[in-house]
């Protein structure tokens, strides 16, 4: 029947070995090497109406066929692109969320936390609003650490970092801020509810069963931000109250 060429039909009209007459028709494919062979014995059809119909039926069968491969042929690059984007997209939120959480936790790391403060006291400058930050850290750490283990140790600031979360707001940011020491930072509070928020953390924490055989508890310093004042001043001023309820007896909370 000779070679069709590529994408396109060839129809052509013969007999067979058997004396019938037939038309046949070849479509060859090369992006899916692949071929489709069409015929119709022309012996059969008595009347020319259905000769027709059947040769309309055929051709709208090649046309659909190589449409199709059309398509596909199109949309796939587009797909493998999408695909890409997505990948992309995926590795720079990797990225981003190595670079902003700490690994142990799985809460803000101190670079971010710090980012997130300077825009707060920017925000609290013109809006004239309140913004308060609250240091806590675990006491006698290093008692569980070199007693129970470095590892009971991770097990108590990964407990620790889960209950502060379910305390705080959305709009509120949680942050390890280095060893066993934590930081949030609470948008739109005075230091009476940040104080209030602290005590409750308080207690909740040294009532709650941490698993290892002995109760943790946690000292709190509580202040708020004050007009015109650096970040390294704001957060000494709670770093300050932070060491005086250490200094008072621990387990407490100190506001400046």
């Amino acid at each position: 029947m000779g070679h069709a060429l590529e994408g396109k039909t060839d129809v052509l009209k013969t007999v067979d070995h058997m004396g019938n007459l037939i038309l046949c028709s070849y479509t060859y494919a090369p992006s899916v090497r692949m071929g489709i062979v069409a015929k119709i014995f022309l012996n059969d059809l008595r009347l020319p109406f259905l000769k027709t119909a059947l040769l309309t039926y055929l051709g709208a069968f090649v046309l659909f066929f190589l449409g199709g491969l059309a398509i596909k042929m199109t949309a796939a690059p587009l797909f493998r692109n999408w695909k890409k984007t997505q990948r992309t997209g995926n590795h720079e939120q990797n990225l981003h969320k190595l670079a902003t959480t700490d690994n142990l936790t799985q809460l803000y790391n101190r670079q971010h936390f710090n980012k997130q403060m300077a825009y707060g006291i920017l925000l609290k400058e013109r809006q004239n609003c309140y913004l308060a930050l609250i240091l806590l850290d675990i006491d006698y750490f290093k008692h569980i650490n070199d007693v129970l283990g470095h590892l009971t140790g991770d097990v108590v600031l990964k407990t620790l970092s889960e209950l502060l979360s379910c305390q705080i707001r959305k709009s509120d940011i949680l942050a390890r801020w280095g060893g066993e020491e934590f930081a949030i930072l609470l948008f739109d509070s005075d230091q009476k509810n940040a104080r209030y928020l602290a005590e409750k953390l308080c207690t909740m924490i040294g009532e709650y069963d941490f698993g290892i055989g002995k109760k943790v508890t946690c000292s709190f310093g509580v202040t708020v931000h004050r007009k015109g004042e650096t970040d390294i001043d704001f957060i000494k001023r709670a770093d300050d109250a932070l060491y005086a309820a250490k200094r008072s007896g621990r387990n407490q909370v100190v506001a400046r």
